[in-house]
């Protein structure tokens, strides 16, 4: 399955370039049907209430608005209207991943279904 996202800055405004690895996350407009939505984060998804950054797990949901955290994924091509077509990165990439990031503390070898 194609996972295609709008091309939204990171958090310090730079545009996603081929190659590059975020946080997947997903959103799905309850008061919408049908408005769902894929965006790749720089840094990882918080929970709503206590505040604590997810990698692959249910965050919240305010306003009938559902956030979840989908894990990583990779930017596979960029179109020239500023869209993108991510691959997720398979779980066994994740360690080496989220040192790069800066968020190896998210990692948790044999915890829940992270590997």
């Amino acid at each position: 399955m194609s996972i295609w996202a709008n091309n939204y800055p990171d958090y310090e405004g730079n545009a996603w370039k081929v190659g590059d690895i975020g946080f997947l996350v997903y959103r799905d407009d309850l008061n919408r049907r049908g408005a769902t939505r894929y965006t790749l984060q720089s840094r990882p998804q918080c929970t709503n209430m206590s505040g604590r950054p997810c990698l692959d797990e249910w965050c919240g949901t305010t306003n009938n608005v559902y956030v979840a955290a989908d894990g990583l994924a990779r930017v596979a091509r960029v179109t020239g209207n500023d869209r993108m077509q991510l691959a997720r990165l398979p779980k066994s990439e994740w360690p080496a991943a989220l040192e790069t990031l800066g968020y190896p503390d998210l990692y948790h070898e044999g915890e829940g279904d992270q590997l």
